[in-house]
């Protein structure tokens, strides 16, 4: 993901304010998401009741980023109630030029899913076009070090015992 910007978040606060009154976890910059050309943002709501109980939602908000006034009907949504989606981040996996989103459960089973975008309407967990069970804490692309034009994947696991007693990987 991009940096945030003073302009990010007086947008985001403007859109978030009304939409998610009790305020995401996670609001991100993102790559181009839907093929316009402009960068859009990733708002992760892991307590948000979709349809569910604390089931999560991951919401999408098309840019231009100056102008963004409100959240777009397409989503992601945690499938089962507890599930905790969010902590949502983007990379373009699939090298087609636009963002794919990763997300991860914040429940007792963890687990990551990859959506290959562009997302229309809301789509679910189980709809994902990658499923792991992970340890991740936290996503973010790594550009594309091995210039395949595909980016790849960096996952910070804060507890993994690789070394040391919850030494982190």
């Amino acid at each position: 993901s991009l940096s945030v910007s003073a302009t990010l978040t007086d947008a985001a606060d403007t859109v978030l304010s009304t939409a998610l009154p009790y305020g995401p976890e996670r609001v991100d910059l993102a790559q181009d998401l839907n093929g316009d050309g402009d960068n859009d943002v990733l708002v992760s709501h892991q307590y948000a009741d979709n349809g569910g109980s604390k089931n999560g939602t991951v919401y999408i908000a098309y840019g231009p980023i100056a102008s963004l006034t409100a959240l777009s009907s397409d989503r992601i949504v945690g499938a089962a109630d507890y599930e905790y989606a969010g902590n949502a981040s983007d990379a373009d996996v699939d090298g087609d030029d636009i963002g794919d989103i990763l997300s991860r459960s914040g429940g007792g089973v963890q687990e990551a899913w990859l959506h290959y975008g562009p997302i229309s309407g809301t789509v679910y967990t189980f709809d994902a076009d990658a499923t792991w069970a992970t340890g991740a804490y936290a996503f973010t692309s790594a550009g594309d070090p091995l210039g395949t034009g595909q980016e790849s994947i960096l996952a910070g696991l804060p507890y993994d015992d690789g070394r040391a007693a919850d030494g982190g990987a």
